[in-house]
């Protein structure tokens, strides 16, 4: 049996974005229980959300140093970036076919 997909969605609680992405990650969740785990969430308030950032960089490094945005997703398992929240959304989309019903675009 293959390990669990576990999605990790941290972000600024001010951010609508990353309210969406939880949603996604735990709709996964609902929808696929066979395939992925309950979904890592991580709330920040601003500073905090400053300071999450520069610490996961320096333990992920690579791509994770250019993520500036809330909010981030990545796959626990092996740390694999995923991005902001649009890029889960297509995540979502071309892994599970899992449509998002409201676009990012209506929050900015």
């Amino acid at each position: 049996m293959a390990d669990l997909i576990t999605i990790t969605v941290a972000g600024k609680l001010s951010d609508p974005k990353f309210h969406r992405s939880r949603a996604i990650a735990e709709a996964l969740y609902e929808k696929h229980p066979d395939q992925i785990a309950s979904p890592c969430v991580m709330e920040f308030f601003e500073t905090q959300w400053e300071q999450f950032l520069k610490k996961t960089a320096n333990t992920y490094k690579g791509v994770f140093y250019e993520h500036e945005s809330s909010p981030l997703i990545y796959l626990a398992n092996n740390n694999e970036y995923i991005g902001d929240g649009e890029d889960f959304s297509m995540w979502a989309l071309h892994n599970f076919n899992e449509k998002d019903s409201l676009r990012f675009t209506e929050y900015q």
